[in-house]
């Protein structure tokens, strides 16, 4: 979604799909998940919860049609959401393939606010994921207070 919102400000194309799949091709990889104890025992996700024990692996295909917004305005009333801001970042060092690493969130968050012109207060929706994992509670974006998303 980042490249095609970016490809679209800066007036690459008039309109872009961003879609993603995932396809679990192999039982290899979810055996290997199951056997480090990185995936949840009761098969829910409990994702920046207090909970939180694992993620739940799934098959997923998803498509958005982007556009810029005179063209969304100007259209048949039938546009969702506006991208403001987005940004991409990869999480860097951490102690573990589970663990976020937060100074790296937090600049991700930064640089989204900032694309966007908005301060954190005025973000009403945060698309977001994360492992589950126990670890990933004590570095949840909320938590670091200073992100510019919590008041």
């Amino acid at each position: 979604m980042h490249s095609a919102a970016s490809a679209l400000r800066l007036r690459h194309c008039s309109a872009a799909l961003a879609a993603g799949v995932n396809l679990m091709l192999s039982s290899a990889t979810p055996a290997a998940f199951q056997k480090a104890g990185m995936l949840a025992p009761d098969g829910r996700c409990k994702t920046l919860d207090a909970a939180a024990d694992g993620y739940v692996r799934a098959e997923a295909a998803g498509v958005l049609a982007l556009t810029c917004l005179p063209a969304a305005e100007a259209g048949d009333g039938s546009a969702l959401a506006i991208v403001c801001g987005s940004a991409v970042n990869q999480d860097g060092r951490s102690s573990a393939l589970t663990a976020p690493n937060g100074p790296s969130q937090q600049a991700a968050i930064t640089a989204a606010l900032l694309a966007a012109g908005v301060e954190g207060r005025q973000v009403h929706m945060l698309q977001m994921h994360g492992t589950g994992a126990a670890a990933e509670q004590s570095c949840s974006v909320c938590e670091q207070r200073n992100c510019g998303l919590c008041v």
